[in-house]
């Protein structure tokens, strides 16, 4: 809902990060824009909200193994206007999952139409929920 302040603080705010019983994060070509905060562990500046909230969501789940981290990237064609630098940035991204170079390893699941990411989520998130039944 709109409000006034960092944009990603004022999403913070409404959809509290201690709350998320899941996290989705999905990437095509673009990595998104500065949020305006810097990682505490770090100090850097966080290249787009998207990282922010993964970021956030990865360190709740070390923490309390809660929210599920479920990330997926679309590899459908770019665009032919496709901005190179963010491409670069949603692939360095990815590249950090890896769990032989990362301090952050996550599996993540790959997607090409809209119709095979609707049916995967929803596998996926009926699998999360039977394991929360249980």
């Amino acid at each position: 809902m709109p409000d006034a302040g960092r944009p990603q603080q004022v999403i913070f705010d409404q959809l509290k990060p201690t709350t998320w019983d899941i996290f989705v994060g999905i990437l095509w070509h673009r990595f998104g824009t500065p949020s305006g905060a810097a990682n505490p562990a770090t100090q850097k500046e966080y290249l787009s909200g998207t990282e922010e909230e993964f970021t956030t969501a990865y360190g709740l789940w070390q923490q309390f193994k809660k929210p599920r981290v479920m990330m997926y990237r679309c590899t459908r064609a770019f665009p032919y206007n496709a901005d190179l630098d963010q491409l670069k940035r949603v692939q360095d991204f990815f590249a950090q999952l890896d769990p032989h170079k990362s301090d952050h390893p996550a599996l993540y699941q790959s997607f090409d139409t809209t119709e095979n990411f609707e049916a995967l989520l929803r596998d996926n998130l009926q699998r999360v929920l039977l394991e929360y039944e249980k």
